[in-house]
């Protein structure tokens, strides 16, 4: 998990297993927290509460790679014009067709994804971009373990 420093920007949340673990001396967040002198200690409830990137504020979008399995989709910001997301999905799960009102862009960072349009069925592969144009019915189904940036332009 990477947390903000003094004077450091925030790059990731990626939870491991445990991070809650109870132990003398508080919860293993809590510890690595005091340990590195982080600005404000992490708690559960600013663990849930979902969190999207400030303006200005740098993302670690690199691929997942052996953590991907244990990764879910999140959102990474949303504002008035735009939301970004990271799509995980696993080998042979998928979204089901579906549409909404602006372009989208789909960036495959690692594995393939099977993208589904009403007239063919796309691959894309790790680093290739596919866009679609609003309302354009659309479903994603991992060929392999795959994770993906799905941008959204949310004023058609």
């Amino acid at each position: 998990m990477s947390v903000a420093r003094e004077g450091s920007t925030p790059r990731s949340c990626n939870l491991r297993k445990g991070a809650f673990s109870r132990t003398k001396g508080g919860t293993v967040l809590q510890r690595q927290a005091r340990k590195r002198k982080l600005v404000a200690p992490i708690s559960a409830l600013h663990l849930m509460a979902l969190q999207h990137a400030s303006p200005g504020q740098v993302l670690d979008v690199h691929p997942l790679g052996v953590n991907l399995s244990a990764e879910k989709t999140s959102a990474l910001f949303k504002s008035i014009d735009l939301e970004v997301m990271r799509l995980v999905l696993l080998a042979g799960k998928s979204l089901p067709p579906h549409k909404v009102p602006g372009e989208i862009t789909i960036h495959c960072l690692e594995g393939s994804l099977d993208v589904e349009l009403d007239d063919a069925t796309v691959r894309l592969e790790a680093g290739e971009l596919l866009f679609l144009a609003g309302n354009a019915k659309h479903g994603v189904k991992a060929a392999t373990d795959a994770s993906a940036l799905v941008t959204i332009a949310l004023k058609p």
